[in-house]
């Protein structure tokens, strides 16, 4: 029973090991999309600077509202693997005693 708890314990280390591997990799390319996001935000302030902003929403909103929605899909992914990650820490000292 004791060694079937340590392989139990040993393979959640394991999976959550690699469910923050995971994490890492959706953050590296929703931070290359929120970049791009920023980028053309500061244009936009820049370029629109002493005139109403009104007058240039509707040329930008739309460059914004796609590139919002592209880190949105990254930011639910990491998300998940955030969920997922924590899942498990509180998974482990649960289980361990029961499959032991």
């Amino acid at each position: 029973p004791a060694a079937v708890g340590l392989v139990w314990l040993l393979f959640l280390i394991v999976l959550a090991t690699k469910a923050r591997g995971w994490q890492t990799a959706a953050e590296r390319p929703m931070s290359v999309v929120t970049a791009k996001r920023m980028k053309v935000m500061s244009t936009m302030l820049n370029t629109i600077k002493g005139v109403k902003i009104f007058a240039w929403e509707d040329r930008y909103i739309g460059v914004l509202s796609k590139l919002r929605a592209s880190e949105l899909g990254y930011i639910k992914r990491l998300n998940s693997w955030w969920f997922t990650g924590s899942t498990i820490g509180k998974f482990v000292p649960v289980t361990t005693p029961l499959v032991a």
